[in-house]
């Protein structure tokens, strides 16, 4: 088998889109329409018959090409359509490191980085994720949470508060992340750019009936917290997910964990929280259960002679 590197428009996608969705190591993220809507200049290396895959993610800084993990797109890397074919990596640094002259990208969390060694140039550093089989049944699950997390769920079910589910409009959806994160000030604000990506995934999502969103109410139906789960190969990701300030007193949030929790018991799913190394919010995570797991970040500079 050989590497080829195509650009988007040479690129065969159903093959692509086949290969991930059969790959031990498939993601959300490395889906073809995923990758279109995060980082529309995509390229990607792929042998002969897309055995293996490896999404280039470009990003142009003055006239030179860089490779940059998108946003909204956790973990990417190398697919593989077995895993023996990660022999395939050597020749991929190679040509991405000689390529590129400045690369920051992720991996996905089954690559393997052990065996292998890198100059001065590349930096690699370990993050961390947090994921909850949701197999076993709601009450096995919930005594596995943490009791500051049990406090706040009983503290939310006191309050005048109740779930919906897919019970908003995508409009409404988008309105409201954007207006609680100005309001909690937790992050940047949402920037046209940045909503437009959301919403392009939401809408994909719900016409494919992959998606669900969750949503807190009060009695008189004014929103609380809203959040966005995604599912894809066994897994329902976390994603856009909001409270505002008085959600925030109520611990709204947590009860719509509990609720997503409490419906998908029993199941072959893995609950996806996509990190994070933001303390507090690893703390929010691992209360109800989750296990850490693992994924490299790659970090290359070209030296100037």
């Amino acid at each position: 088998m050989k590497i080829h590197h195509l650009k988007n428009n040479e690129i065969d996608k159903k093959k692509w889109d086949r290969t991930i969705l059969s790959s031990p190591n498939g993601n959300l993220y490395g889906f073809s329409w995923y990758l279109d809507i995060v980082s529309p200049d995509w390229e990607a290396l792929v042998t002969d018959n897309y055995e293996v895959l490896f999404p280039l993610t470009i990003k142009k800084y003055l006239t030179f090409k860089t490779l940059r993990q998108p946003l909204f797109a956790q973990q990417l890397g190398i697919f593989v359509q077995n895993l023996s074919y990660f022999e395939f990596l050597p020749e991929i640094f190679k040509y991405i490191f000689n390529k590129y002259s400045y690369i920051n990208i992720n991996f996905n969390k089954l690559v393997p980085f052990d065996n292998f060694s890198f100059n001065k140039n590349v930096r690699l550093i370990q993050k961390i994720n947090y994921e909850l089989d949701l197999i076993s049944s709601y009450k096995t699950l919930y005594k596995h949470f943490n009791e500051n997390t049990k406090r706040n769920i009983k503290k939310s079910k006191r309050e005048d508060i109740y779930v919906k589910i897919d019970g908003i409009r995508q409009e409404t959806f988008l309105n409201f992340l954007r207006s609680s994160l100005e309001e909690t000030t937790e992050i940047n604000k949402l920037s046209n750019t940045k909503l437009k990506k959301i919403a392009s995934i939401i809408s994909y999502t719900q016409k494919q009936k992959i998606s669900k969103i969750y949503s807190v109410h009060r009695l008189n139906g004014s929103l609380l917290s809203v959040a966005a789960f995604i599912y894809s190969h066994n897994k329902a990701y976390y994603l856009f997910a909001a409270s505002n300030l008085l959600g925030k007193e109520y611990s709204s949030m947590f009860m719509l964990i509990d609720e997503f929790i409490k419906n998908h018991a029993e199941r072959n799913l893995t609950l996806d929280f996509e990190g994070s190394m933001i303390p507090n919010l690893a703390r929010f995570y691992k209360g109800f259960g989750s296990k850490e797991t693992f994924y490299v970040n790659l970090k290359y500079k070209k030296s100037i002679i």
